[in-house]
Order: C-alpha cells, then structure tokens, then sequence
C-alpha cells in the first residue's frame, strides 16, 4: 500500500459530488485561484451564467442549466486517467488535468458491495492513490429520493452534448437507488442500531480506511463548509493533506451559491 497524492471521492449519482470535488481544488491545489464572471467564449450553451471557478485564468467549473457542475477539460476524458501517469510533460494541458484528476472520482451505492470492494481495493493497491476513500453518503432517505431524482434530470437533457457516457448506465443507478431505499425503509427502520448507521453498515465495516460527507449538509452554507474542513482536517491529521488553503473559503461560496441557486428541485 502506497500513500499516493491524489484523494479518492466517491458519490452516489445525483447527489452532488462533483460540486464538492470542484469545492475542493482550491482548497487543495496552488495558485491564483478566483470565481469571477468569464469570458463569453470558455462557457457552451448550457451554462447557468458566465460566472465560473478559474485556477490561473484557466477555467475549472461552472454551473450548467441544471444546476450541475460541469469541468470542461474533463470531457471526453476516460474515468481513470492513464493519459496523466503515463503522459509526457509536454502533452498539451497536463497541468490541467493534473488538477482536475488530483481527485479521483468515483459512483458508489449503498447495497453493492461488489462495487464498495473494488473501490477500496483500487484506492489500497494503486501508487498514485490514498488509500482512505471519502465516501459521500445520506442520512435522511428524502434525500435519496432527491438525488435519483436529480441523477435523472440530469441524464435526460436535450442541450447538453456531453451526455453519451451517462446515458448507457442511467437505469443501471436508478435501479440502484430504488435498491437502496427498499432495504432503508425495510430494515432500517426496524434495526436496533441507529438508524443514520443502518445504511452506511458496508461503509463502516471498512476500518479506518474511509471518510465521510454527507449530502444531507450540502444545502446550507454553514454545514458545507464544516463538511469541507472536516474533510482537510481528516487528511492534516493522517499527514496527507499537504496544501491546505482554508483563506479560499470564500471562492468556494461563491460556486456553492450558483449551485444552489440552480438546483431544479428545491430543499425545504
């Protein structure tokens, strides 16, 4: 097992954690980091606004028309990034994709255990990986509801383009998310462990390799940004976090409020 420099977050689908990772570059990463209204020309059609996350006046992230954050030079990118550990130093944008993959990104759910193992398998095995995962999971199962319904408005969108690698899996997580539910409502409910614990059981029984956010915090600033600094904290405290830019903590608001107020559902 290698300690490795880049972070593994994992998330249910719809549940907002590509929000969180574009949150956490500038918490993480050096340099000139700004959230600012850019040029006409670096946003498609589908943005929300021209506002967006620059790291060296290179755009990061910006809120889509359905409140989904999107990272443009992630596009077209394959899900695991062999072109960076094996890419020479010349290839054009490396410093780019260097950032965006600095946090590995994952879709997890409750009950596939399958899934949960080979996750954590590939975060203790992989040198350019930590081997503690952040896991995103939920509390209140109304917002299970939320995030499959969010993963689905998400995956049927008719002016985005880049939508053909969600499209093949979009039933595959519904159903996932329909599994998750059916065995909160029918075990959980009843099972004398608390019941915030019940559904995160094959999480838990990881050991010490795991973190967890909470998407159930994600909608209320003060929340968040605790959830943020517990995140910096976990890793400062196992001597893994080298840069730790807590002072950025009000560019990150500044994309967590366009987020918000994109959302296309609403949490009362």
């Amino acid at each position: 097992m290698a300690i490795g420099p880049k972070k593994v977050l994992s998330w249910p689908p719809g549940s907002g954690g590509d929000m969180v990772r574009s949150c956490l570059y500038p918490l993480t990463v050096t340099g000139n980091w700004e959230y600012k209204i850019g040029n006409p020309g670096d946003f498609p059609e589908h943005a929300a606004n021209k506002n967006g996350l620059y790291w060296n006046d290179n755009l990061i992230t910006y809120i889509d028309h359905k409140g989904q954050a999107q990272t443009p030079i992630m596009w077209h990118q394959l899900r695991w990034d062999e072109h960076i550990k094996y890419a020479s130093d010349e290839e054009p944008n490396k410093d780019l994709l260097d950032l965006v993959f600095s946090i590995h990104k994952r879709h997890h759910s409750e009950r596939d255990i399958k899934l949960l193992i080979e996750i954590q398998v590939e975060a203790y095995f992989a040198d350019e990986l930590n081997p503690c995962v952040t896991y995103i999971a939920i509390k209140d199962n109304k917002y299970v509801d939320l995030a499959k319904k969010l993963w689905t408005l998400k995956t049927k969108d008719d002016k985005n383009p880049f939508l053909y690698n969600y499209i093949s899996d979009r039933d595959i997580w519904i159903k996932r998310a329909d599994e998750d539910m059916a065995y909160r409502i029918g075990h959980c409910m009843n099972d004398k462990s608390p019941y915030q614990d019940c559904p995160h059981q094959p999480i838990l029984e990881w050991g010490d390799r795991k973190h967890m956010m909470f998407m159930d915090n994600f909608f209320n600033w003060e929340l968040f940004e605790q959830e943020l600094r517990n995140y910096l904290g976990f890793y400062i405290q196992r001597n893994e976090m080298p840069i730790a830019r807590q002072d950025n903590m009000h560019i990150v608001k500044g994309l967590w409020q366009d987020w918000i107020d994109g959302q296309p559902i609403k949490v009362e």
